[in-house]
C-alpha cells in the first residue's frame, strides 16, 4: 500500500465524514462534521501511517466522553477531529 501525503489524506477523510461514520450519528450535522470521528479516523491513519492509539478521557461542565488519536513512531500526534464541537 502506498503512503499519500498527510495533507492529501486528511483532506480524503474529511470526506468521508458523514453520519454513518461517526460513534453519535444523532449529534453529526454538515456544520460539525468531525463529531464523533476521531476513533475511525485514527484507525484509518494507523492503517496508513503505523502508530499507536491513544484514548484521553475529555471532562468538562457538560460533557463526559472519550476521545482517540494516533501517535505516530516519531511521537508526533495526528489528529484529524480537533475541530468538532462536543
Amino acid at each position: 500500500m502506498t503512503t499519500p501525503p498527510i495533507q492529501l489524506f486528511a483532506a480524503t477523510l474529511k470526506k468521508a465524514w458523514d453520519s454513518e461514520t461517526s460513534f453519535v450519528p444523532d449529534e453529526w450535522t454538515s456544520d460539525n462534521p468531525a463529531r464523533g470521528q476521531c476513533l475511525v479516523s485514527a484507525l484509518v491513519t494507523q492503517d496508513y501511517y503505523g502508530g499507536s492509539l491513544r484514548r484521553y478521557r475529555v471532562t468538562g461542565e457538560d460533557i463526559s466522553e472519550t476521545h482517540y488519536c494516533n501517535v505516530l513512531d516519531n511521537s508526533s500526534r495526528k489528529e484529524k477531529t480537533c475541530s468538532q464541537n462536543m
